[in-house]
């Protein structure tokens, strides 16, 4: 059974359309990256998966449970639980700026699993540990280099414990001296067969950690296939200009 299933999904705004019967499927475990050019809809496709944008027709099922009928309206307690078992990383940050790195990690965990504050705190410490900052733990966001509040950011994602990450272009907003900082965190949550959708411009890291590679333009996936075959032979002369310009 498919882990996530999208399909059909249209999404517009205004007269511009920026989701075309876009449908996929992923495997629990599974990494696919999304690559294409800006404004293609590979944000905007994340968003709709998360639920942060409504679309104008489609469906999305996850883990067996139908989260988004643009049919009709969801909001029942199976679909609230499913959709906390669906993390996303955005490229800038989205830190609580007055709360320090460990107040921003608990939070949530606390808030919405109802976890024991000094259990949450635990969980933090461990994924400090993971993303290689424990010494940042009484920080405050200003204080930290942007690579470190990505690393920050993907630590209090992990700390709701998700089944399925979406990362939105997670490096754009670095200097490319912290890019590898983050892509090595990613790394480690593939290895960790966490199943992740990223959204990214790395085309050598995409081709590393990928299972399925997904080109999108102009608000459509024009192929959809394994790194070996749409780096060394894609089908389309669109996304061969586009990897010459990589």
């Amino acid at each position: 059974m498919d882990f996530l299933k999208i399909s059909n999904i249209n999404k517009s705004y205004g007269e511009n359309q920026v989701l075309k019967n876009v449908s996929l499927t992923l495997k629990k475990g599974e990494v696919i990256s999304i690559i294409g050019p800006s404004g293609s809809g590979k944000s905007t496709l994340l968003r709709c998966i998360s639920s942060l944008e409504h679309m104008d027709s489609g469906l999305i099922e996850f883990n067996g449970v139908t989260i988004a009928n643009a049919q009709e309206k969801i909001n029942n307690v199976e679909v609230m639980n499913a959709y906390k078992k669906i993390g996303m990383v955005f490229q800038n940050f989205n830190l609580f700026p007055h709360k320090t790195v460990l107040d921003n990690i608990i939070e949530a965990p606390i808030i919405v699993n109802h976890i024991d504050k000094k259990a949450a705190i635990e969980i933090a410490k461990k994924l400090l540990v993971k993303v290689d900052l424990l010494d940042k733990i009484d920080a405050y966001p200003c204080t930290l280099s942007g690579g470190q509040k990505q690393r920050i950011a993907i630590a209090r994602c992990l700390a709701m414990n998700p089944d399925l990450i979406l990362f939105d272009e997670p490096t754009s907003a670095l200097d490319p001296k912290l890019v590898s900082e983050v892509l090595k965190v990613i790394r480690s949550l593939a290895i960790d067969k966490i199943s992740l959708i990223v959204v990214t411009h790395e085309m050598q890291f995409a081709r590393e950690i990928s299972d399925k590679i997904i080109f999108m333009e102009n608000g459509e996936i024009l192929e959809n296939s394994t790194p070996e075959v749409l780096f060394t032979n894609p089908n389309n002369e669109r996304i061969k200009h586009f990897l010459s310009l990589s």
